[in-house]
């Protein structure tokens, strides 16, 4: 176990992430988002929409990003992606769309509110959740005409992806790629100290049945083997499971798949 990043995490003090860019920074010339900030429980949540006139939104949340540096000895001071695979998807799909950050990703605030726990053992925490759930309800707020979400997550946008949908109730489809669903499995799989301030979703015990919820896997993911992990998207009820033959975790094999709203 790496319990040597639990002391690198208490030595760090709270302070600003060091973002090497905004959402505006990763979209290409000639877009057509908006680039807005939400509230959301004390945090300012980077964002990008397309706004349209259909009564459902599709909602991207990118993975976890860099939470860790030198192979795991040290706390990220940014964990803003680097590939943003679910930009592509968000500037790809019919509007309205949304594209939700995390708490202090892309150099987002408040700085005192960044502590490093946000995007290492916290980053599935009820707090993070919150923030983030809250955020989209007050883009939802503004959108009077929509009456339905699907949630699109990456990897631990995956993760955040099936934790939201149990609260935002006009969420009725989930799709996730390449998603830890047991994040206690995952820790222990690749040798990690527990993620011990996060909620797992294996753990859940009751899901809202209104939700359909499907599942794809890469054939070829190392870091979230389907061979470990479908057997626990299938404890989910209702969940489909799909194995992209191919794909590996970056999820080029993704574009494989429309995405329905």
């Amino acid at each position: 176990m790496r319990l040597c990043i639990v002391t690198g995490l208490c030595s760090l003090l709270v302070g600003c992430v060091a973002s090497s860019g905004g959402v505006a920074s990763r979209l290409p010339e000639g877009h057509a988002a908006g680039i807005i900030s939400l509230s959301g429980a004390g945090f300012q949540l980077a964002a990008a929409e397309r706004l349209g006139n259909g009564h459902s939104v599709t909602v991207f949340i990118e993975g976890d990003g860099r939470p860790w540096i030198s192979g795991g000895r040290r706390v990220s001071d940014d964990p803003t992606p680097r590939h943003t695979p679910m930009l592509r998807r968000f500037l790809a799909v019919s509007p309205p769309a949304l594209y939700l950050g995390r708490p202090c990703y892309f150099g987002m605030g408040p700085e005192v509110a960044c502590h490093p726990a946000l995007w290492t053992f916290s980053r599935y925490s009820e707090r993070v959740v919150e923030a983030m759930t809250s955020g989209l309800r007050n883009w939802l707020n503004r959108q009077p005409g929509v009456k339905q979400v699907t949630l699109i997550g990456h990897s631990g946008g995956g993760v955040l992806a099936l934790l939201m949908a149990e609260v935002v109730p006009e969420v009725n489809r989930v799709i996730t790629y390449a998603a830890p669903v047991d994040i206690d499995r995952w820790s222990r799989l690749h040798g990690f100290t527990p993620l011990f301030d996060s909620l797992n979703p294996s753990g859940r015990e009751a899901w809202r049945h209104e939700v359909r919820r499907t599942l794809i896997f890469g054939e070829d993911d190392r870091e979230v083997p389907p061979a470990v992990f479908v057997e626990h998207a299938r404890r989910i009820p209702g969940a489909e499971i799909i194995v992209v033959p191919g794909a590996n975790h970056s999820f080029g094999g993704a574009e494989q798949h429309s995405i329905e709203k």
